[in-house]
């Protein structure tokens, strides 16, 4: 799929929890043909991820990086969103 310009989405910023395998994953997917800047968070091997930013890419993201896991570490719960500042156009928290 390719992104579609007239897409609402297109080029707004999409954080999908467990984005590297399953539902999560198929999320991503389905928000980067539509033009969503991807921000991946979940386990998975370093390569596997590097695989997944280039193929969410490919699919219509004009960019998609990782987060890491970082909700279930209490010290840092409060502010997961932060380690993916390279994703123009800004966060929103909630």
């Amino acid at each position: 799929m390719s992104a579609t310009a007239g897409s609402a989405l297109a080029g707004r910023v999409a954080l999908v929890t467990g984005s590297t395998s399953g539902i999560g994953l198929a999320i991503a997917r389905r928000l980067a043909s539509d033009g969503c800047r991807i921000a991946l968070h979940g386990f998975a091997e370093a390569g596997s991820i590097a695989a997944l930013e280039a193929e969410l890419t490919a699919a219509g993201a004009p960019q998609a990086r990782t987060s890491p896991p970082t909700c279930c570490n209490p010290t840092r719960s409060n502010r997961w969103w932060a380690p993916s500042p390279t994703i123009t156009g800004g966060w929103t928290s909630w």
